[in-house]
């Protein structure tokens, strides 16, 4: 019996050191600029191409596994909540304002101005008031050329607007997967939500199943928020690729915050 159970974990070995073996390497780390939070992570290994994603709200990469039934890993940042914050477009406008013409300062001052539709931070509707008074105060003294009173007025919008944060409470409900806001919810089945930390925050994650035509398909979805930018890492494919799913993920990081490329910018 000694020599058989020595046989099985011998074998065991072998079977999960094969396994480590298999498992390719994921590609060096790349850091993504998408907004002015960064984000960095390992790219999947050789054989998944990588695309653009726009959609619902996110700007970000789309990994998609050649030759496979459509597998594909997705990490973005949602501009449409992560646009709400105006530091980054009044603390240039600021760095810029000597440089722009009058067109160029009056479409840059509208843009530094907050949304107060809606709200998603419970003291994001007060900041939206003080921030914009003060945007719109800048306003006429730049129709009144005063450079210094320009000035003054968005150093105290730059103030006010630093005081926002959003928590990943703030903006869970609207983001997490609901089956019900898709066009054929009948096609999906939540398995199980989660509450989990990525890069050292708070994470919610949702595990999924997306039943197509010609077969099921395993889904697997992280988000969670850096600097006011709520960001997503998302799986839709086989059930043996979520590990290499969850690899990626574990990679992520956040550099420290920074402007977008100047081509990039609003006043163009």
């Amino acid at each position: 019996m000694k020599g058989r159970a020595g046989s099985t974990a011998v074998a065991l070995a072998l079977v999960a050191f094969a396994a480590c073996q298999k498992a390719d390497p994921l590609l060096p780390a790349e850091t993504f600029r998408w907004a002015e939070q960064p984000i960095s992570f390992s790219p999947p290994p050789e054989g998944w191409r990588r695309e653009g994603y726009g959609q619902g709200g996110l700007n970000g990469l789309m990994f998609i596994k050649t030759g496979s039934v459509g597998e594909g890993i997705t990490i973005a940042v949602h501009y449409a909540i992560s646009d709400r914050d105006k530091t980054a477009e009044i603390r240039d406008l600021l760095d810029r304002y000597d440089n722009l013409n009058v067109f160029e300062r009056e479409r840059a001052l509208g843009w530094a101005e907050m949304r107060t539709d809606s709200h998603i931070s419970p003291n994001e509707a007060e900041i939206a008031a003080a921030v914009n008074e003060e945007v719109r105060a800048a306003r006429l003294a730049d129709r009144l050329r005063d450079t210094e009173g320009v000035k003054a007025r968005l150093r105290a919008a730059l103030e006010r607007a630093e005081a926002l944060r959003f928590a990943l409470s703030d903006v869970r409900e609207g983001v997490v997967f609901q089956p019900d806001l898709r066009s054929n919810p009948d096609s999906f089945q939540v398995m199980i939500r989660r509450d989990t930390t990525v890069a050292a925050h708070d994470a919610v994650v949702t595990d999924y199943e997306f039943h197509g035509p010609e077969r099921v398909y395993r889904c697997r979805e992280y988000w969670l928020v850096e600097n006011n930018h709520p960001f997503t890492a998302q799986y839709i494919g086989l059930e043996k690729n979520v590990g290499l799913f969850d690899r990626v993920v574990s990679t992520i990081t956040f550099p420290p915050r920074s402007p977008k490329p100047v081509e990039e910018r609003w006043w163009h």
